[in-house]
């Protein structure tokens, strides 16, 4: 039982009871995903907007502050 158990935690090896459970899950998690598909949306478009204000930030600053990106 103990030599299983990291072999479990590191993907390697899968108890038969714990399969099961898990294939289960997966399959209900999908089932609410497709009910509710803003669960996955709203993340997504949060996580772009942020990630695409910071580009535009950090190319704002380097404009500003960089003397070298200046065209001649």
């Amino acid at each position: 039982m103990l030599p299983a158990n990291p072999a479990c935690f590191l993907g390697i090896l899968f108890p038969a009871a714990g399969r099961k459970a898990r294939t289960h899950d997966l399959f209900e998690a999908l089932s609410r995903l497709r009910a509710q598909p803003y669960l996955i949306i709203m993340p997504g478009l949060t996580l772009t907007l942020v990630v695409l204000s910071l580009q535009f930030v950090g190319d704002a600053l380097n404009d500003a502050l960089n003397p070298r990106s200046h065209s001649r």
